[in-house]
């Protein structure tokens, strides 16, 4: 597996992105090792995005097991990768989230930033299955989180058990159906208690992204992750040299983490061809 990266662009007001030329697509060719995932089902095209992109990766090496659950620390994990993996910078307040393990650093970074919650009385629910709401929750926290258009608002009046969800979950669901990320089941249900299988998160994943219009590149703590890059973070012009200076040195360190950043994606087996441009 190899994605061959064409260039950075580094700008003045500090946009900083890199673009794939993605040799893995399930369009172009790309080998399929999942013998449980075909193209005629619903959701190839997106098991195939998310493991490609790893935000997602099988339960073996010919795996996915597309029907079976996802648990709430995965959840938060791959939502935690999208953001590029940042270090938490609180404490641990959850007995059931053990130090070290793969999914720590991840379920505590969402708690402190309000991504995750715990059920109260310190536990997250670590290996329990994540509901269809709560898998609303998370994303629509985590679009709040990175400042994405959360007003949008869907009708769930069609659906004959919107009775059924919790009360805590009706705007985050709204907003879910509204933005085309859940889309509902046969029969006109919500299935709000019912737990997400692995397809249905790999589609909202794929989806949150498509809508966001999101790219890999290099976020705003300096790791790589998914950004807008339409959104940039302004730098004071003010002519002086002292801010030409202060610019520079900025645009210098970004370009220099892009490039060991890459460097790293090289040791780990893929190409990584860089272009550096600043205008």
């Amino acid at each position: 597996m190899k994605n061959k990266i064409v260039s950075i662009r580094l700008t003045r007001n500090t946009t900083i992105y890199a673009g794939w030329e993605d040799k893995t697509n399930p369009n172009t060719g790309f080998e399929n090792p999942f013998t449980d995932v075909s193209e005629s089902d619903w959701f190839y095209d997106d098991v195939m995005f998310v493991f490609v992109k790893k935000l997602m990766v099988g339960v073996s090496d010919t795996l996915f097991d597309p029907y079976g659950t996802t648990t709430r620390a995965m959840t938060a994990t791959t939502i935690w990768r999208m953001e590029g993996s940042p270090a938490p910078k609180g404490g641990n307040p959850f007995t059931d989230v053990k130090n070290g393990e793969w999914y720590t650093d991840a379920i505590l970074w969402a708690a402190e930033n309000e991504i995750a919650e715990g059920y109260g009385g310190g536990l997250f629910g670590t290996n329990d299955p994540v509901t269809r709401e709560q898998l609303a929750a998370f994303f629509f926290r985590y679009a709040e989180y990175k400042g994405y258009d959360t007003t949008i608002t869907g009708s769930i009046d069609r659906f004959t058990d919107k009775g059924d969800l919790s009360d805590w979950a009706v705007d985050a669901m709204k907003w879910a159906v509204g933005y085309g990320l859940i889309q509902g089941k046969d029969n006109n249900i919500l299935d709000p208690k019912g737990y997400a299988t692995r397809a249905e998160f790999a589609a909202m994943l794929h989806r949150f992204i498509e809508k966001n219009e999101l790219e890999e590149g290099i976020t705003a703590t300096g790791l790589m992750g998914w950004i807008d890059p339409k959104r940039t973070i302004g730098i004071p012009n003010t002519g002086d040299a002292s801010t030409s200076l202060w610019t520079s040195a900025l645009l210098f360190s970004l370009a220099a983490c892009a490039v060991l950043t890459l460097l790293k994606r090289r040791r780990d087996g893929e190409e990584a061809e860089v272009n550096l441009i600043h205008p």
